[in-house]
């Protein structure tokens, strides 16, 4: 018999600060509405606040306060730090059987490679459907862990993740994630993001999404669920830039995309990985 899914819930603030993150700002969005959103919620704080405080961001003095973090680092690394944040902290998947440190750099990387692969008015909504595009499988592995270490067992002896899921929950994260994503009143073309983040043919955001996660994937970063790729032989002693250089070579989209977010570097320290530490190092 498939496993009873719920909707996760959410307290109201956050699911406003869901919304309000995921849609595309304003022209000139006010630090004082991000500040507004972060202190309503602890996690949101400590996020903006250790980014600012960061080697990258490098302040003069310790940050202390959602306001000062937010002024440091901008209005739109703070909106992202805040989401990412979100997602992180919703869901426990702690006995799932699931790699949660790199399923959440799988999720950073396929976030900023969407937003600089959607660019224009779509950027920001392309951020949140790729840092939600697996909300469905966080949900699932959340609610059900037992039942999902039992999928990630089936994938890694090469199963097919969408038929494990079905015959367990009798729908998949793709399916589940896309109503998840409705129930909290995404915006429609982060849902369509989300629900088609497996077809190169889909709707809205969802062929950037599944071009994002190819390009993830190229660059060594695992979902979670299969272990990211080991280095070819002679990229050993490269540093991440290095490396990631010479995996998207060749390939314009993906050097648009990620140029479009600040480069390979900006890429790798979102992700929380030293740009010049060896590729090989997680």
């Amino acid at each position: 018999m498939a496993k009873q899914l719920d909707v996760p819930v959410l307290p109201i603030t956050r699911i406003r600060a869901v919304v309000a993150l995921s849609t595309p700002p304003p022209q000139r969005e006010t630090v004082g509405t991000l500040v507004q959103l972060a202190e309503s919620d602890p996690q949101l704080t400590a996020a903006v606040i250790r980014t600012a405080n960061s080697a990258s961001s490098a302040p003069i003095s310790r940050i202390d306060s959602a306001r000062s973090a937010i002024v440091r680092i901008g209005p739109t690394e703070a909106r992202l730090r805040m989401l990412a944040a979100l997602v992180e902290s919703t869901f426990d998947l702690a006995d799932a059987g699931l790699d949660a440190a790199e399923l959440s750099r799988h999720l950073i990387a396929v976030a900023s490679i969407t937003e600089g692969g959607a660019a224009g008015t779509w950027s920001s909504a392309g951020f949140t459907a790729g840092l939600l595009h697996d909300v469905g499988r966080m949900a699932m592995a959340a609610q059900h862990p037992d039942a999902y270490q039992q999928i990630v067992a089936q994938i890694r002896l090469g199963a097919d993740v969408i038929e494990a899921e079905r015959e367990q929950f009798g729908l998949t994260h793709i399916e589940w994630g896309a109503r998840i994503a409705r129930a909290w009143q995404l915006p429609e073309h982060v849902v369509l993001g989300i629900e088609h983040h497996h077809d190169a043919q889909g709707r809205g955001l969802g062929p950037i999404v599944h071009r994002a996660r190819e390009v993830a994937s190229r660059l060594g970063i695992g979902d979670g669920l299969v272990s990211p790729a080991e280095p070819e032989p002679d990229e050993n002693s490269l540093s991440w830039l290095e490396a990631w250089d010479l995996r998207l070579h060749g390939d314009d989209w993906a050097w648009r995309a990620v140029r479009a977010t600040g480069g390979i570097r900006a890429l790798a320290q979102r992700m929380g990985l030293n740009p010049q530490g060896p590729a090989r190092a997680a």
